[in-house]
């Protein structure tokens, strides 16, 4: 799972932002923008951007899923 920082650099990655837009937005480095990436990559065993919004992606879903017979009707 990402950290709240890597999931808000994330969002703004899959929104097409770049590293230095995003540093930008946020007030952070370039380099810790890239940092928090290359943490991220590694947890997720992904090589790339796409890789890595793929699996955070995955990971947002299943997160939101209530397994069967969990949910309580009021």
């Amino acid at each position: 799972m990402a950290t709240r920082r890597q999931a808000e650099i994330l969002e703004l990655v899959a929104a097409g932002l770049t590293d230095k837009q995003i540093a930008r937005r946020l007030g952070l480095s370039t380099r810790t923008v890239r940092t928090h990436l290359e943490i991220y990559f590694r947890r997720s065993r992904q090589h790339n951007r796409i890789g890595a919004l793929r699996a955070y992606q995955n990971a947002m879903r299943s997160a939101l899923e209530v397994p069967p017979g969990r949910l309580e009707l009021q």
